[in-house]
């Protein structure tokens, strides 16, 4: 049994269940139906996120900026 903490609404969960499935109750409490089912958006949300995190970790912005076009960029396309 996973606990929604907002609202306190059960929600069950199968160790077979995806793990979209099991995410997806969640999602529409925390960001609604649109936030939800936009890619776009939640891609922006993750990045924010993420970029948050090694700015706490000690990353400037330029040196966040020089990895995200030079490296990082590279490295993805080489994939």
């Amino acid at each position: 049994m996973i606990n929604n903490e907002q609202h306190n609404t059960p929600v069950s969960a199968t160790p077979t269940d995806s793990f979209q499935s099991r995410v997806q109750p969640w999602m529409m409490a925390c960001f609604g139906a649109k936030i939800s089912a936009d890619g776009a958006e939640r891609n922006h949300r993750f990045l924010e996120e993420s970029l948050e995190l090694v700015q706490a970790c000690g990353c400037t912005a330029s040196d966040a900026q020089r990895e995200a076009v030079n490296k990082l960029s590279l490295l993805v396309v080489a994939k």
